[in-house]
């Protein structure tokens, strides 16, 4: 996924089909949404850009995958989506629901300037320069980048 600034919810669709839905606080400026789903047998490249203010995405996929999501600032939700999950942003925050810690072989996360709460894994740094590894036995990894904000791993 590459994403624009903006104000993103991923999760889990019910269907199992990948849909995404938009607004803008500015009526005027939805004229200026490009927002695009790529579909490539068992992978899709989403591509969504909006307005820099006011620009609310919902995208929902299947409740199995993997994500890739470059975001380049704003704030980023993701909840109820098992899978492999690699994440950056250059500011905002990202709230990424991560299920049950076994379910990870490898948890990467850093902030350069910022906070990291990764409560699932009995994690917490803030500060500048800030890093969280954690490895376990399951089959996921996740990785997340972020230059400035906050990154909160959760429950879901």
């Amino acid at each position: 996924m590459h994403l624009s600034a903006g104000e993103y919810t991923i999760e889990n669709a019910v269907d199992e089909h990948i849909r995404l839905a938009w607004e803008t606080r500015d009526p005027a400026a939805a004229n200026r949404v490009r927002a695009k789903v790529d579909v490539d047998g068992a992978s899709a490249t989403i591509h969504a850009e909006g307005p820099s203010n006011g620009f609310i995405v919902s995208i929902a996929v299947p409740t199995r995958s993997d994500l890739w999501i470059r975001l380049s600032a704003g704030d980023l939700t993701i909840r109820g989506v098992d899978g492999h999950k690699d994440v950056s942003a250059w500011a905002g925050e990202l709230k990424i629901g991560v299920g049950p810690a076994a379910n990870y072989r490898v948890v990467d996360a850093s902030v350069l300037a910022g906070e990291i709460q990764a409560a699932p894994f009995n994690g917490s740094k803030g500060g500048i320069f800030r890093s969280f590894l954690w490895s376990g036995s399951g089959k996921y990894e996740l990785r997340a980048r972020l230059t400035a904000g906050e990154i909160t791993l959760r429950d879901q």
